[in-house]
């Protein structure tokens, strides 16, 4: 029971974390997805300076 309720308990936490870095929700023509912010901490990944699309740049690379 313990075992349960504290898997219930991190993914409540996990959840909310995730939420709570303000992703963007990105629906259109043909496509849909998430902008997630470049600050936002995935796994170990090392990169400080990574890329972020904005909406047009999507909008763009799906016309193509």
């Amino acid at each position: 029971m313990k075992r349960i309720l504290s898997t219930i308990i991190t993914l409540l936490f996990i959840t909310n974390y995730l939420y709570s870095q303000q992703a963007m929700y990105v629906k259109r023509c043909g496509f849909e997805g998430y902008i997630f912010p470049a600050h936002l901490f995935l796994g170990n990944s090392p990169e400080k300076n990574r890329y972020t699309p904005c909406i047009e740049d999507i909008t763009q690379a799906e016309k193509i």
